[in-house]
């Protein structure tokens, strides 16, 4: 950069020094650097001052790039991790009917599970299928270990107490596939009622109808989520698939 006189003290001085010589040597003097400085030389002198934005290192790149995997790392973790981490599908409930279901000693045996409650209405379009299911001599799953149980999540409507689902189970009839005549629910399997929500928390159910098909590990092998007209065949599919045929 060219070098200017000191307006001063005639000292000869680079343009972009002359403002820190004027401040040191002259500080009383009020100096119009306009006046001193050349167009050319302000803009040579307004460049010098321009804060420069400084580089990464080499390290310094590589740091950001192991932060950048680590946090990648650990929001796949989050998101992956409860897909990878087996269900709890074990439980022991009370039935209505005054016994006990107790899911680990079903072991070896697949389980139909279905959440469902009694005033939601796809769950009472589905239940005939589901009798179907269980009751059909063309599957016979009974008669080959398969295990059902409702349990109800109390989701709606008036409280589902075990009175009430009996009362559902023996009064309230559908046209049996089978026969073409009036059929009751009865006392086909179970029904229990998850008074805290425990059991559905534990399945991640948390809408009705919700149905898991468990292996004979009480493993979930398949899960259902609302009101499906082809219930029986999707169903029987699966289990006939973990009998075996």
């Amino acid at each position: 950069m060219a070098s200017v006189k000191c307006p001063v003290c005639g000292v000869s001085v680079k343009a972009e020094n002359l403002e820190r010589h004027l401040r040191n040597q002259h500080p009383r003097e009020q100096v119009d650097l306009s006046e001193v400085l050349s167009e050319k030389d302000r803009e040579a002198v307004a460049e010098t001052k321009a804060p420069t934005r400084a580089g990464l290192t080499r390290g310094g790149k590589r740091m950001l790039l192991v932060v950048g995997l680590v946090v990648a790392a650990l929001i796949a973790l989050v998101i992956v991790l409860p897909l990878l981490t087996p269900l709890n599908t074990d439980f022991t409930l009370p039935s209505t009917d005054g016994t006990t279901v107790s899911l680990p000693s079903w072991r070896g045996s697949p389980v139909l599970v279905e959440f469902m409650d009694l005033d939601c209405p796809y769950c009472q379009e589905e239940a005939p299928l589901l009798v179907t299911l269980y009751t059909s001599t063309a599957f016979n799953f009974t008669a080959r270990g398969v295990k059902f149980v409702s349990v109800d999540m109390n989701f709606e409507g008036a409280a589902d107490t075990a009175d009430r689902i009996n009362t559902w189970r023996t009064t309230t009839s559908y046209s049996c596939p089978q026969t073409g005549t009036a059929c009751f629910y009865g006392s086909a399997w179970p029904y229990c009622i998850d008074t805290d929500g425990t059991v559905a928390r534990n399945y991640g159910a948390t809408q009705t109808p919700t149905i898991f098909v468990l292996d004979k590990n009480g493993k979930v092998y398949q899960k259902y989520v609302g009101f499906d007209s082809n219930a029986v065949a999707r169903l029987a599919a699966n289990l006939n698939a973990l009998l075996g045929g």
